[in-house]
C-alpha cells in the first residue's frame, strides 16, 4: 500500500501543469509541464537540503514535506482562481493530417513502451549499481545526504539532484519500483521542450511536432528513459535554461529571468557537464540581450543585474553540495575530477576530440562498414587516435554500434545535424530563421567546450544527450524547410527513417529488453544483474548468509567501481517482515575514510576483492568464497 504514495508527486505534477498551462493559454500542456518540472525539482532540492541539515531524511519527514508541498500547490491554484473544469479544458493539440497521426502515434508508442520498460525492470545499469543507487540507500540509512566513507568516491562528489528525486520516491513508496521514472519524466519534458522551443522560434505547428519527434527518437534518450542515469534529467534543465533565455531575449520579464535561473541551478546540481553547456548557451544568448540594451545606460544596468542574478541564484541552489565538496576536498567540484581534464589544450588536440566524439555516433549495424570508418578516422588522426593526454586512461578508440545506454550512438540524428550546420548559415544569409542564430551558436560552442576540456571517453555519447535534444528544433527547421514537393518528401522520409530506426532501441534495449520477455522469465532480483549476469548467484548466496545472522550492520569491502546496490536490493526485499540490513564500507583508502572511524568492527564482511590489505583482515575468517564475492566472519 505504501507504494501508492507515488500519487503525491504525480498529483503535484498534474496540478501545477494544469495551472501553468492555463496561464500559458494556447501554449497548452507542454508549456505547463516544463514549468511544473522545474518547480517540483526545486522543491526536491530545497527540501532535501533542509531535512538533511536536521538529520531528518526519514519517511515521516518526507511524507510531511510532500503533503505540505501539495497543499501549497493547491493554495497557489486557488490564488490564481483556478478551476478544475477550466484546467481540463486547456487546449490540447490534435492531429489533422494522416502524417501527423503517424508522428503522434510514434510519440505515444515510444513514451508508453519506455514507461512500461521502466516499471518491468529494476535499475540495472553499471553506474546505477555502482553509485547512482548506492548513494540513495546510504542517504536513507544515514538520515542525511552528508558525505560518508565509501570506496566509490563518485557516491559523494558527483552532483546529486537526480538521486535526490529517486530518494524521495524510494522513501515514499518503500521500494525502487519508481526509480526509473525520474529519467522517464525528464524524457517526457524534453519532448515538450522540443515543442516549446520550436514555438518560441515561430515555427509552424507541423514543425513543432517534427521537433518533438526528433527528440523522442534520439536512440540514447530512448535507452536512458527507462534507467537511473541522469543525462535526460540534466538535458531537461539545460534545454529549459535555453528556452527561458530565448524568451528573455525576446521579451525581458521577471518570470523568464527567475525560471532561467532555476533551470540553470538545477542543471548544475544534476551533472557536471551542465557547467560547460550552461556557460555556452548562457553566453551565446546573453550577448544579444546586452547588445540590445547597450544604448540606454539604465537599461544596460538592469540587464546586467538580471543576468548576474541568474548566476547568483543558480549557485545558491548548489551551495549545500559545493560546500560538502569543499569541506572534504578543498575544492567545490572535488579534485577527483582531475582525471577527466585534457592535458593537451592545443588546436590539434581539440580537432582530434571533435572527430572522435562525433565518430561515436556514426556506427552502423554492419561490422564491415564500421571497420572502414575506423580506418578512415585512424588515417585522419594518426598518432592522435589514442593520445593519453586527451584520452581516458586505458581506453582505445573504436566506433561502436550498440543498444546500450552507455555507448549507443545517434546515427541519423548526427547526419541531420551535420547537414544543418551547412544549411542553417545559408538560410540566415537569405534572412530565414535568423532568430535561431544565437541558440545554434550556443549549441556549437557547448560541443566545442566539451571536446576542449574533457578527455575522450568510449561512453561520451551519453554525455552528448543535451546537445542532441537542444538541436531538435534546428533539425526540424532543416528537415521541413523545403518548398518543392521533392524536398518535402525527402523531409518526410527522414522523419519516418528516424521513427523506424528508433524502434529497435525501444524494444531491444541491451539492458532492459522488452521483446525477449526476460522480464517474465526471471525473478525481479535477477534483473538487477542484466549487465553482469555472472554475478547473481554469488551475490545472492552472500546475502543469504548475512541475512541469516542476528547482525544487521554488514561491512562491505570493495573497489572503486563496485557493483554495490544489488547487495542492498537483495538484502531488503520489499514486504519482508525483517529488520533492514545496512551496509557500511570498510577498509576505505580514499579521502572519505576521514569521515568515519572503524570503531565498531562488523560481525560479517562481504568483499568483492581480497581483504589482505585491510588492517583488520586478521580478525576475520572466510566462510563463503566464489569467483566474484566472498563472505568473512569475525573471529572475535
Amino acid at each position: 500500500m505504501q507504494a501508492a504514495l507515488i500519487v503525491l508527486p504525480v498529483t503535484a505534477y498534474t496540478l501545477l501543469t494544469l495551472v501553468f498551462a492555463q496561464k500559458a493559454g494556447s501554449k497548452s500542456i507542454s508549456a505547463g509541464l516544463i514549468k511544473a518540472h522545474l518547480v517540483v525539482f526545486l522543491f526536491i532540492a530545497i527540501s532535501t537540503e533542509a531535512l538533511s541539515a536536521i538529520q531528518a531524511i526519514t519517511f515521516p519527514a518526507i511524507l510531511t514535506a510532500w503533503l505540505a508541498f501539495l497543499l501549497a500547490c493547491s493554495v497557489f491554484a486557488g490564488l490564481r482562481r483556478y478551476k478544475i473544469r477550466q484546467g481540463l479544458a486547456v487546449s490540447v493539440w490534435r492531429p489533422t493530417a494522416p502524417l501527423e497521426w503517424v508522428l503522434v502515434g510514434a510519440l505515444v508508442f515510444i513514451l508508453v513502451a519506455t514507461l512500461v520498460t521502466g516499471f518491468l525492470y529494476p535499475p540495472n545499469t553499471w553506474d546505477s549499481m555502482a553509485y547512482h543507487m548506492p548513494r540513495v540507500v546510504h542517504w536513507i540509512s544515514n538520515g542525511s545526504v552528508a558525505f560518508y566513507p565509501t570506496a566509490d568516491v563518485r557516491q559523494n562528489y558527483l552532483a546529486p539532484l537526480a538521486e535526490f528525486a529517486i530518494m524521495h520516491f524510494q522513501i515514499l513508496t518503500g521500494c525502487d519500483l519508481y526509480a526509473n521514472m525520474v529519467q522517464w519524466t525528464s524524457f517526457l519534458v524534453l519532448i515538450c521542450l522540443g515543442i516549446s522551443v520550436a514555438a518560441e522560434f515561430g515555427l509552424s505547428r507541423w514543425q513543432q511536432l517534427v521537433s518533438a519527434v526528433i527528440v523522442a527518437t534520439i536512440p540514447m534518450a530512448i535507452l536512458q528513459a527507462s534507467s537511473t542515469q541522469n543525462d535526460l534529467v540534466v538535458a531537461s534543465f539545460v534545454m529549459s535554461f535555453g528556452l527561458f533565455m530565448v524568451r528573455l531575449r525576446k521579451t525581458p520579464d521577471r518570470e523568464s529571468l527567475i525560471l532561467a535561473a532555476i533551470a540553470l541551478g538545477l542543471a548544475l546540481l544534476t551533472k557536471g557537464t551542465a557547467y560547460m553547456y550552461g556557460a555556452a548557451v548562457g553566453i551565446s544568448l546573453s550577448i544579444p540581450i546586452v547588445m540590445a540594451s547597450r544604448c540606454v545606460r539604465a537599461e544596460l544596468i538592469r540587464t546586467m543585474t538580471g543576468l548576474t542574478l541568474i548566476i547568483i541564484i543558480a549557485l545558491l541552489l548548489n551551495t549545500g553540495h559545493l560546500w560538502r565538496n569543499y569541506h572534504l576536498y578543498g575544492h567545490p567540484l572535488s579534485t577527483e575530477t582531475d582525471a577527466l581534464h585534457n592535458e593537451d589544450m592545443s588546436a590539434s588536440a581539440l580537432l582530434s576530440n571533435i572527430v572522435r566524439n562525433g565518430a561515436l555516433h556514426i556506427g552502423t549495424p554492419s561490422s564491415r562498414v564500421r571497420g572502414y570508418l575506423d580506418q578512415a578516422v585512424q588515417a585522419i588522426l594518426g598518432s592522435r587516435l589514442n593520445d593519453p593526454k586527451t584520452t581516458w586512461a586505458g581506453a582505445s578508440f573504436k566506433i561502436p554500434y550498440t543498444r546500450h545506454e552507455d555507448t549507443a550512438g545517434n546515427l541519423i540524428h548526427v547526419l541531420v545535424i551535420m547537414f544543418s550546420v551547412v544549411s542553417l548559415p545559408i538560410m540566415w544569409a537569405r534572412r530565414h530563421c535568423l532568430h535561431t542564430r544565437g541558440y545554434a551558436i550556443g549549441i556549437i560552442l557547448a560541443g566545442i567546450l566539451f571536446c576542449w576540456l574533457l578527455k575522450w571517453q568510449p561512453w561520451s555519447s551519453r554525455l552528448h544527450t543535451p546537445l542532441f535534444a537542444m538541436a531538435a528544433p534546428l533539425m526540424a527547421v532543416t528537415i521541413t524547410s523545403g518548398v518543392s514537393k521533392v524536398r518535402k518528401h525527402v523531409g518526410h522520409l527522414i522523419i519516418l527513417l528516424m521513427i523506424l530506426y528508433s524502434i529497435r532501441f525501444v524494444v531491444a534495449n541491451n539492458s532492459r529488453d522488452l521483446e525477449s520477455l526476460r522480464w517474465v522469465q526471471k525473478d525481479r532480483k535477477e534483473l538487477y544483474f542484466e549487465n553482469r549476469k555472472t554475478l547473481f548467484h554469488g551475490f545472492d548466496e552472500a546475502v543469504r548468509i548475512v541475512q541469516g545472522s542476528t547482525s544487521k550492520i554488514v561491512g562491505l569491502y570493495s573497489g572503486g567501481d563496485g557493483y554495490e546496490y544489488p547487495f542492498w536490493a537483495l538484502a531488503n526485499v520489499a514486504g519482508k517482515d525483517t529488520d533492514p540490513v545496512v551496509f557500511r564500507h570498510v577498509g576505505v583508502e580514499n579521502l572519505s575514510a576521514t569521515l568515519g572511524k572503524e570503531s565498531i568492527i562488523p560481525a560479517y564482511v562481504i568483499a568483492t576483492k581480497k581483504i589482505q590489505r585491510w588492517k583488520h583482515a586478521a580478525k576475520y575468517v572466510s566462510i563463503y568464497d566464489s569467483d566474484y564475492v566472498s563472505v568473512y566472519k569475525s573471529v572475535d
